[in-house]
């Protein structure tokens, strides 16, 4: 039996096409656009919780930046969210993702966006989740989204997601 998968988070996740770069997967996509750490936690009973998924990988918090959350704010939201699935869903796999780099966006400072990730990285320690650094795997040489991988400087292209379902297969592989 193929272990179902909840990939959870903003319009970056709702735009990964799984269902043609994940195919031999059991992967709900549960991305919308414009969600922040709040919104997530508004909808993560009906997104996860009630589908029981056997892992959970969670991608969240560009749009908290744009929003002018503070950083506390993410932070504490993060960790409902990191805690709620946790307590729910002791049989799943949580697998907490870094916050994607950006590009020429004054709102997503790449300092910033690497202070969280620490942060974030806590967390997931905090609770036993597998954190994932995928913030290396999409940057230039500079430190920013590298231009093949996102045309606006926050979303991502069709090869970036190519890179990131390359990177998931391999975690995925080991929960079959």
């Amino acid at each position: 039996m193929l272990a179902e998968i909840v990939l959870l988070g903003d319009s970056i996740t709702e735009g990964f096409p799984t269902a043609t770069l994940l195919k031999e997967f059991s992967v709900f996509n549960k991305g919308v656009a414009g969600d922040t750490t709040e919104s997530i936690l508004e909808r993560i009973n009906r997104d996860v919780i009630e589908l029981a998924p056997d892992a959970v990988f969670l991608l969240v918090g560009t749009n908290d930046l744009g929003f002018a959350s503070s950083n506390n704010t993410l932070l504490v939201n993060y960790e409902r969210i990191v805690f709620r699935i946790s307590r729910n869903l002791p049989c799943a796999k949580l697998f907490v993702q870094s916050i994607l780099p950006a590009r020429n966006l004054e709102n997503r400072p790449l300092e910033r966006i690497q202070l969280l990730n620490v942060e974030i990285h806590k967390l997931a320690l905090k609770y036993g989740a597998k954190y994932l650094d995928l913030f290396p795997l999409f940057v230039n040489k500079e430190g920013e989204l590298a231009e093949e991988f996102s045309e606006d400087g926050l979303h991502l292209t069709f090869t970036a997601y190519e890179k990131w379902a390359e990177y998931l297969r391999q975690i995925f592989l080991t929960m079959l």
